[in-house]
């Protein structure tokens, strides 16, 4: 579960400002490499955090902890995959999450904060991965795309509503799913 408490990096890192954090689900037990910089146009992320002010969080599941993004140059991205953050913590510091087919999408639902699902591999991880929680077509909770300009277009339009009011309804319902109660932490 979520748990209180702060990580003096992440706060360091955030420095007043909001914090999108990406926590992809592992792939092959970290078999199948996750190259961010390939799906991600990090210099249109970088435009997009300078406008609205926010940073983003690069936190990978440790499986894929020897792959490190190439983000130094980057004054907003950070990549605190090799670092000692317990991922329940940067969740409950993190103003938005984005994911694809992790558990951590799942407790997250509990802050109802915004959540984008990047789901670019989504073919071949229903062929080779495992299941789903639920069906990326039945989600409601956020946006799913599926491509680095949609990706891009979601990071954006987050940034202007960081309450995200257009999913509030489908995070309420998908919260239902997995927790007897609808109140928020």
């Amino acid at each position: 579960s979520l748990r209180s408490g702060l990580n003096n990096n992440i706060e360091k890192i955030k420095n007043g400002r909001k914090a999108i954090v990406w926590m992809p689900t592992h792939r092959s037990c970290g078999g199948v490499k996750i190259e961010m910089s390939k799906l991600v146009d990090f210099d249109k992320l970088q435009e997009v955090c300078e406008k609205y002010n926010c940073v983003f969080i690069i936190k990978k599941h440790f499986y894929h902890k020897q792959e490190t993004e190439p983000v130094e140059k980057y004054a907003n991205i950070f990549d605190v995959t090799n670092e000692a953050v317990d991922s329940s913590v940067i969740l409950a510091q993190a103003d938005a999450l984005v994911s694809d087919y992790s558990a951590s999408y799942v407790e997250y639902l509990a802050l109802d904060r915004p959540i984008i699902l990047y789901a670019y591999d989504k073919n071949e991880f229903l062929a080779n991965e495992r299941g789903l929680f639920i069906k990326l077509e039945d989600n409601t909770a956020g946006e799913v795309v599926e491509t680095p300009s949609g990706f891009i277009n979601s990071v954006e339009r987050i940034c202007t509503d960081w309450y995200d009011s257009s999913f509030a309804g489908g995070r309420k319902s998908a919260r239902s799913l997995y927790f007897n109660d609808d109140v928020p932490l």
